[in-house]
């Protein structure tokens, strides 16, 4: 099997004395050839990955950050294992979007106390039934917190 990625990446940061800010993003796009055509439906397949990231930090007390994400790739009901539950996709697609939202409070120089949100607006092919056993993409929605200690 041979995989190869090209990538793009760039990142914008602007760090005054009261207010931090930045912008990432991130493109990938893999073009993936199988050499055992039995356990894919397609021997050549693509997958991409977009991410936007927008942060903000202010009196390096208080911020936040918001995500976007997408992952799509070519049709294949094998390599996408078409109707297992919850991680399976009844589309034979990977295709997966959402948001990722953060709050962060810093209460001193070392550490950061973070409440995390991921909402998914389409996970493995759908928004709706995504793994034909009437799993929906926002069933995967994930609230993380956290304390973040650097030593």
């Amino acid at each position: 099997n041979t995989f190869t990625d090209v990538a793009l990446d760039a990142q914008y940061q602007y760090i005054g004395d009261d207010h931090l800010f930045s912008v990432s993003s991130t493109w990938i796009h893999e073009t993936r050839k199988f050499n055992n055509v039995a356990l894919v439906a397609h021997a050549d397949n693509t997958l991409d990955t977009e991410r936007i990231t927008g942060s903000y930090c202010c009196r390096r007390k208080m911020g936040g950050s918001a995500q976007g994400f997408s992952t799509t790739a070519t049709h294949d009901d094998v390599l996408c294992a078409g109707g297992a539950t919850v991680l399976g996709s009844a589309r034979g697609r990977p295709d997966t979007q959402g948001v990722v939202l953060e709050l962060d409070y810093l209460p001193w120089l070392n550490t950061k106390l973070g409440l995390q949100y991921t909402l998914y607006t389409k996970f493995n092919g759908s928004s709706r039934n995504y793994d034909g056993f009437g799993r929906n993409a926002s069933d995967n929605n994930a609230l993380f917190v956290y304390t973040w200690i650097a030593f």
